[in-house]
Order: C-alpha cells, then structure tokens, then sequence
C-alpha cells in the first residue's frame, strides 16, 4: 500500500512539474507574440486612431502598422495560446480590418 501511494505522489508531482513548464512556455510564446505585436502597432498609430479629426485628410502612411497588422495577424502562427489574449487578437483583427477596408488602405 504504501509503495502504491508513493508512486501515485512522485507520479502527481513529476505531472505538475510537467504542466508547470508546460505554462511556462506558452507564456513566454503569447510574451514573444505580444513584443512582435508591439513592434507592428506603435503608440504613434494608436494616437493617430486616438486622436484623428476624421473631417481631416489623412495619408495612408500614418496607418501603416495597422494596415500591416491586417495584412500579416490574421494566421495560425500569429495566435496566442491563451484563449483570452487570442479572442483579443481576434476582436481587434476584426476592428482594424473594419476600420482599414472603410479607410480605403
């Protein structure tokens, strides 16, 4: 019995251990994706959206990273592993698509 139960301990703890490492990782890919993501959409472009007269003119330079976030985000190896950080990823692909395709690129 007590062999049994020694077993199912060192067999749970090597499982977490397992799991524990597995998180690790996934968190480090959604941070590794995050970074590129940051890199792609400056503050500059969220001010730009931000703070934009609409009634203005505008060139499509001052929304280059959003239109190449619509261009490039929208593949399986853009996506997050965490399903909140994915379904964000999502829902501003979706927007910004919008919002480009309306802006004429």
């Amino acid at each position: 019995m007590f062999a049994t139960s020694s077993i199912a301990f060192v067999a749970q703890d090597f499982f977490w251990s397992v799991k524990a490492e597995e998180r690790k990782q996934n968190r480090e890919k959604d941070k590794e994706t995050f970074d590129e993501l940051l890199k792609l959409i400056t503050s500059d472009d969220l001010d730009f959206l931000k703070n934009h007269g609409y009634g203005d003119s505008f060139s499509n330079p001052q929304i280059k990273g959003i239109s190449r976030f619509v261009d490039t985000w929208n593949r399986v190896e853009r996506e997050f592993i965490d399903p909140q950080l994915e379904q964000f990823r999502k829902d501003f692909y979706r927007t910004a698509s919008d919002y480009v395709f309306t802006m004429g690129r």
